[in-house]
């Protein structure tokens, strides 16, 4: 007897999908850091703890928190919107992001080069093209949200054709998605590695290129996938603020939710960032104290970075195809709320034992992690208080773990 395998259904395929994304993404990060760790372990031996510390705290907090409050918002209300609105109103809505990256990034990089300690000239030079370039980066990187949406959409919407061919196209969107991430971190550790071992006292100019043309490159693997491989049109990307078939070019109701989620971005960096900025606004610690802190805590957030971040992502596509936050409760689908809970269920038990996982292990092994990592000046200098650092970290692992993954469910179904 002969027949073709059962093709999956809608909501199995959503599942598929939002699993075989975070499968992906897992990989791409763990190869990422790996990476990462083996180059700033090179650029560590090239440069001084200072500049080290100026480009890990200083110049990275700049750019996660402008790119942070300029994207996050639209994209988290973006991909839930693409199910109810036209897609040139929500290209609309997504082209909002860039004046207000402009906004936000003109007035930290003012706070960062005039009201903040500068680093000494002597010691850390080019401190304000590396702002600069920090700002001009988020701003080219933003014009890929539009086509990064879509690829979102298409690789997670409920589509009527056959399962199986959606499900092959999907892998390629997902595929796209992790190859312009990684090329963007790829890029940029390799350009400073590569260029800092000549040049070590112009090591933030070197970061400042390299930011940039990792940017670029990332903007251009979207556009240049969509435009050329998927044959789609360019003004299919293009905000159309004059659109005459439309009675609006952009739905107030989305705007609103739009302010509410900027509300909560900022918080959520604020409290993701929050030593980086008492370390960047009080001076409690040396610009060289600074690097070392932060060769610390990246090892104690590698779980988050790593694993807790790609589910979280994942979930929260999952959730909006699940949830209609415009509408109540009563007035959606029984089925898909029954297995959004369900599917909020497993996922905080899997993130509680993960977290588990690492508080059991990590609390025993930090001074070993230290040991392999930084050598024994790391992990035994100032009375062992590194790994001290690093065994505190793995106890906020665990609620980081619960809290991240209640809280995709809770941006994912709110509406206002």
């Amino acid at each position: 007897m002969t027949g073709k395998s059962p093709q999956p259904q809608p909501q199995q395929q959503t599942l598929q999908l939002a699993t075989l994304s975070a499968t992906y993404n897992i990989i791409l990060q763990i190869s990422l850091r790996v990476v990462t760790f083996v180059a700033n372990a090179v650029i560590l031996r090239s440069i001084s703890r200072d500049v080290f510390g100026v480009i890990n705290v200083r110049l990275l907090l700049l750019y996660t928190t402008i790119q942070f409050l300029s994207r996050e918002p639209f994209r988290r209300v973006s991909i839930g919107a693409t199910k109810t609105h036209d897609w040139p109103l929500v290209v609309n809505l997504i082209s909002l992001s860039i004046p207000l990256s402009l906004v936000v990034g003109t007035v930290l990089s003012l706070i960062w080069y005039y009201i903040l300690e500068r680093p000494d000239p002597q010691l850390v030079a080019d401190y304000g093209t590396g702002v600069a370039a920090v700002f001009v980066s988020v701003v080219v990187e933003l014009l890929a949200e539009p086509v990064y949406v879509w690829a979102q959409t298409q690789g997670f919407i409920k589509l009527k054709v056959a399962a199986e061919g959606l499900f092959l196209i999907t892998q390629g969107f997902i595929k796209l998605k992790v190859a312009a991430e990684g090329l963007f971190l790829i890029v940029r550790t390799l350009i400073t590695v590569a260029f800092v071992a000549q040049w070590p006292h112009r090591a933030i100019l070197v970061f400042a290129g390299a930011q940039l043309c990792a940017s670029a490159l990332y903007t251009a693997v979207y556009y240049l996938y969509f435009i050329g491989a998927q044959k789609q049109r360019f003004r299919h990307f293009m905000p159309d603020w004059f659109a005459s078939k439309q009675s609006s070019t952009i739905d107030r109701s989305l705007i609103g939710i739009t302010a509410s989620f900027l509300k909560n971005t900022a918080l959520k960096q604020f409290l993701t960032e929050g030593e980086r900025f008492v370390m960047t606004f009080f001076r409690v610690l040396t610009f060289a104290e600074q690097g070392v802190y932060d060769v610390v805590n990246n090892l104690g957030s590698l779980p988050a970075r790593l694993v807790f971040a790609q589910i979280e992502d994942s979930g929260f596509v999952l959730f909006t195809q699940k949830i209609d936050r415009q509408r109540a409760a009563t007035d959606q689908s029984g089925t898909d709320l029954t297995e959004s809970a369900v599917i909020l269920r497993n996922f905080v038990r899997l993130m509680s034992l993960l977290g588990l996982i690492i508080l059991t292990f990590g609390f025993n092994y930090s001074e070993l992690a230290l040991l392999m990592y930084g050598g024994r000046q790391l992990a035994a200098g100032d009375g062992g208080l590194a790994t001290r650092l690093l065994q505190w970290h793995c106890v906020y692992v665990l609620f980081l773990a619960v809290n991240g993954m209640t809280e995709c469910f809770t941006f994912a179904a709110m509406n206002s």
